[in-house]
């Protein structure tokens, strides 16, 4: 995936098949981290979130997290 691009009906389908997946989001992406997850010693690792969708089109969209 690009991050000049969002395909959120993508990421939406690919979760309910089951495939799970990293990805950087824009810098102006907008959502609400339902949990924080430790980050590994010694990598160049920021976050570790999962994340949800916060606008009810996007839930419509994908509505899984």
């Amino acid at each position: 995936m690009d991050r000049g691009y969002s395909d959120y009906a993508l990421y939406g389908r690919w979760t309910e098949r089951k495939v799970f997946f990293v990805t950087r989001l824009k810098e102006n992406a907008c959502y609400e981290v339902l949990n924080a997850g430790p980050l590994p010693a010694n990598r160049n690792i920021l976050a570790d979130d999962l994340i949800q969708l916060p606008t009810t089109k996007l839930k419509r969209i994908a509505p899984i997290h």
